[in-house]
């Protein structure tokens, strides 16, 4: 079976962010196999028969190769999986033709879709009623101070900042356009409102925001893409199939890589400088907001302004195969890559990063930090979390 012909990707059922894929890949009519994982860790089906440390949700193979970030996986499948066959995820305005806006609905995807609307739904969720074990994960994963019984009590400020943000979005729709950038069809913009949107509207004490009276527009935009993806399902079942871990690991170390690692130069010489890197050198990448704790180690074979990728040594091959080597490919944008064994630069990157990015993506301890120190302060604080558990 060729690499492309239907990728792997892991996950559970009940992520957003899985949603958010599987809506790609259903755009996109393109095939998959879902390698079902744990709501937390631990994961072996990627950390014991892949050898991938990462604890993020989804990944996707193409082959040997291993896309990190449903950002960077959606750009790997629009690349491997052209129009005409496959629709692109990036149609052109109605009547204007052109790129169809390739940049603008990346970085509003990333920027407003993943880093803005999803941290209301991870606000939302009704956290006092969930697994102990789950909270304790994700304090992990967000950081110690999180305080879950806060998170209700602040569930009606989160209503309302909310619905000021659905207030943009009406507006942009009350043209009577059929989806969110005048396009004849949705694209990676719908996509990035949809995951987030969805499933709050999915949560009991949040539906009632989503009232058709105050927002009539994007509720039917809501309502348009939810009846599309479940025609699309209906109409090609087996389009979306599910694989054992062991089964597909056989299926993922039997495959070639893609050649070339990103269908560009491997490492960009200014970028490698930029980052005191070289290629062939061990270096780790981690992402720079939540999750970080756990890193992902291999040697650097490739590297731009956009991606990095490393090739990581498995324990064994299924099937009795010695060591064999994967290439795992992280985004640049959220992700942190430096050389094993030299000095961290945590303390110093991550606090510069959640300066630039206070109000959008201002992280929990800070949060906590600001409490504290500012007692007389009313403002509400909000704290940011990554857009995948």
């Amino acid at each position: 079976m060729s690499p492309l012909s239907s990728p792997i990707y892991y996950g559970y059922e009940a992520s957003p962010i899985v949603n958010k894929l599987e809506t790609v890949l259903l755009l996109k009519n393109i095939p998959a196999r879902r390698v079902d994982v744990a709501l937390i860790p631990p994961r072996p089906e990627l950390s014991t028969l892949l050898s991938i440390p990462y604890r993020r949700i989804p990944l996707l193979a193409l082959g040997r190769d291993v896309y990190v970030d449903t950002f960077l996986i959606t750009a790997a499948l629009e690349r491997h999986f052209p129009a005409p066959r496959h629709p692109t995820i990036f149609p052109a305005r109605r009547g204007k033709g052109g790129s169809g806006d390739v940049g603008l609905q990346k970085a509003f995807g990333r920027f407003y879709g993943d880093k803005n609307l999803f941290v209301f739904a991870f606000w939302l969720l009704p956290w006092t009623r969930v697994p102990r074990a789950v909270q304790e994960d994700r304090k992990k994963f967000m950081g110690p101070d999180v305080d879950f019984e806060a998170l209700a009590q602040q569930q009606s400020v989160t209503h309302s900042t909310l619905a000021s943000n659905l207030v943009l979005i009406e507006e942009q729709l009350a043209d009577g356009r059929t989806w969110f950038l005048d396009t004849d069809t949705p694209g990676y913009a719908d996509v990035c409102l949809h995951f987030a949107l969805a499933w709050m509207r999915s949560f009991r004490a949040t539906r009632p925001v989503f009232a058709p009276a105050q927002y009539p527009f994007t509720v039917a935009w809501l309502n348009n893409l939810d009846a599309l993806l479940k025609q699309k399902r209906a109409a090609a079942p087996h389009a979306l199939t599910k694989i054992s871990g062991a089964d597909a690991a056989r299926a993922i170390f039997a495959a070639p890589f893609l050649d070339p690692p990103m269908g560009a130069p491997a490492v960009e010489p200014l970028e490698a400088a930029r980052l005191a890197l070289k290629a062939g050198a061990r270096v780790s990448v981690r992402p720079d907001d939540t999750g970080k704790e756990v890193e992902t180690v291999g040697t650097l074979v490739a590297l731009s302004r956009e991606e990095v990728v490393l090739e990581t040594e498995a324990h064994a091959a299924p099937g009795g195969a010695g060591p064999a080597a994967l290439r795992v490919h992280f985004p640049r944008p959220g992700y942190v890559v430096m050389a094993v064994g030299a000095a961290q630069p945590e303390a110093r990157t991550v606090k510069l990063i959640s300066q630039l990015q206070a109000v959008g993506e201002t992280g929990v301890q800070r949060f906590r930090a600001d409490e504290s120190s500012h007692q007389g302060d009313t403002a509400t604080a909000t704290a940011r979390p990554s857009s995948s558990v």
